[in-house]
């Protein structure tokens, strides 16, 4: 597996993955959206630290 993502777009990724993350724990954001930003968050935090996309 080759690395796709750059350190700027990984740290990036991170940032925006924990600021979702932390909207939805403390109820800023609920519900279906929560769950669906929860999850885009996730996935953000993942390719973030692993360096690699696959959609690119």
């Amino acid at each position: 597996m080759q690395k796709n993502v750059e350190k700027i777009d990984g740290a990036v990724s991170i940032i925006i993955g924990i600021v979702l993350a932390y909207l939805f724990y403390n109820n800023y954001i609920s519900y279906a959206l929560g769950i669906v930003l929860l999850s885009i968050s996730g996935i953000l935090i993942l390719t973030g630290f692993m360096g690699w996309c696959p959609t690119i």
